[in-house]
């Protein structure tokens, strides 16, 4: 009776900690299907035409949101695309990852795309405490794509445009590592995502610091800083930011996340299976333990 008793315990558990991870064959199919429409209309118009607009993931707003056409797929247009679609699984994560940088195995049997943005204590969090023990555990098993998620509007672009422009100089973990490293020691046991999560007067005052720190963002004096602490040729990198080299490619990975239905970053993409948040190793483990057993 005992024994019975203690498996009635561990059951609903179970069946919870799956429903928070894994976002079943409906989250594959509307990824695939708004990657192949997103794919395709950036080959037909030779630009992605999506927008930027002003998000509240822990309820900050970006501050400056960049204006461009919106585009919103009909049903219609995804159904189609689903019937005349022909790519595997395997062949959407490539494209959701792109030949941008990345960290890991390039032929890794597990593909793992996170959307977050620079300037997220969690997405912080996610890359000073898991990532490396994600590395460490599957080095020639996963492959890992950072993909920018502009949550405070044109100053998250103008951070994301400097971490790519730092690539060009072979500088891109280097600058990763600038950016998150300001969470290092940040206090994310006691941070609140906004005052609407507590009762009045709940709210930490350093809650409300980190708010308003945010919603200023970096500017441009800062994020040279950042790079000559990263080791950037300084020139270089002022003519690739100018020149705005990589504008099109931040905002049509945006626009897939848009188009995917990211409200909260981090989120995560592992072979087709959604994780929402900086959830600890054991978590990830878990997927990629199922990825690879599906290989």
């Amino acid at each position: 009776m005992e024994q019975q008793t203690s498996q009635h315990v561990e059951q609903p558990g179970k069946i919870k900690r799956r429903n928070t991870i894994l976002i079943a064959a409906a989250m594959m199919l509307f990824i695939l299907l708004a990657v192949l429409l997103l794919e395709s209309i950036k080959n037909e118009n030779g630009e992605s035409t999506a927008a930027i607009t002003a998000t509240e993931t822990y309820q900050v707003q970006a501050t400056t949101p960049v204006e461009q056409e919106t585009v919103q797929p009909t049903v219609e247009t995804i159904e189609a695309a689903a019937v005349e679609s022909t790519k595997t699984p395997r062949e959407f994560m490539e494209i959701l990852a792109g030949d941008g940088p990345y960290q890991g195995a390039g032929d890794a049997p597990v593909i793992i795309v996170e959307f977050s943005d620079y300037m997220c204590p969690f997405c912080g969090r996610f890359y000073l405490e898991t990532l490396p023990l994600i590395l460490e555990t599957y080095p020639d098993e996963v492959k890992f794509v950072h993909k920018d998620f502009l949550n405070f509007g044109e100053t998250s672009l103008d951070v994301a445009m400097s971490v790519h422009c730092a690539a060009e100089q072979g500088k891109y973990d280097a600058m990763q590592a600038v950016y998150f490293g300001e969470f290092e020691g940040f206090d994310f046991e006691n941070f609140h995502h906004g005052a609407g999560e507590q009762e009045p007067g709940e709210q930490e005052p350093g809650d409300q610091d980190w708010q308003e720190e945010f919603k200023k963002g970096y500017d441009e004096e800062e994020i040279y800083t950042f790079a000559e602490e990263a080791g950037l040729d300084l020139e270089e990198f002022a003519a690739c930011m100018h020149n705005q080299t990589y504008q099109e490619e931040i905002l049509y990975d945006y626009a897939i996340a848009q188009q995917i239905g990211i409200s909260g970053i981090p989120f995560f993409v592992i072979n087709g299976m959604g994780v929402s948040g900086a959830q600890p190793f054991e978590i990830f483990q878990e997927v990629i333990e199922e990825a690879l057993s599906a290989q």
